[in-house]
């Protein structure tokens, strides 16, 4: 998702800022499986205070401002070192997915046995 909506910028080109919270919930949900090894939450605002910076926080309440007084189509331009930051943090997710820990699956027969329990 995140390749799709910033992935193929070669520029810290104007990107509209829905396409900029796609690629930003994506990193976020990245940084927390990398340190959580779990599925990220759904909600952004969480992902935003466990994984963001201060730095960074402050940025996004700024755009969501931006974001809350625009339309649906509006652009903001990203400065050169915080659009090098996010596509270099990017891609080096693209290959984190093949060297990352797998979960451990459990068996299902506790669940079996409660289900059977609770049905009969």
């Amino acid at each position: 998702m995140a390749s799709a909506a910033f992935g193929a910028r070669e520029s810290d080109s104007a990107i509209t800022t829905k396409k900029l919270f796609y690629a930003l919930r994506a990193l976020f949900a990245c940084r927390w499986i990398e340190r959580t090894i779990s599925q990220p939450p759904t909600e952004f605002e969480r992902l935003l205070v466990s994984v963001a910076d201060e730095n960074e926080r402050s940025w996004i309440a700024d755009l969501l401002e931006q974001k809350a007084k625009g339309r649906e189509g509006d652009r903001t331009n990203l400065i050169r070192q915080r659009f090098d930051a996010i596509k270099s943090e990017l891609t080096g997710f693209e290959t984190y997915g093949t060297r990352a820990p797998r979960p451990t699956k459990t068996g299902h027969e506790s669940l079996d046995a409660i289900l059977r329990q609770w049905t009969q």
